[in-house]
């Protein structure tokens, strides 16, 4: 197989990762009243 394919595939699953825990971390905020929260 294609090494540079599957190392785009792994970076690509992790960035993907990060983003929706990004995500989730900003709708928790949204959720949530206090400012400090989305300070953390």
């Amino acid at each position: 197989y294609d090494l540079g394919f599957q190392g785009a595939e792994w970076l690509n699953s992790i960035i993907s990762e990060e983003m929706v825990r990004a995500n989730r971390r900003v709708i928790s905020c949204k959720l949530v009243e206090r400012a400090s929260v989305c300070a953390l």
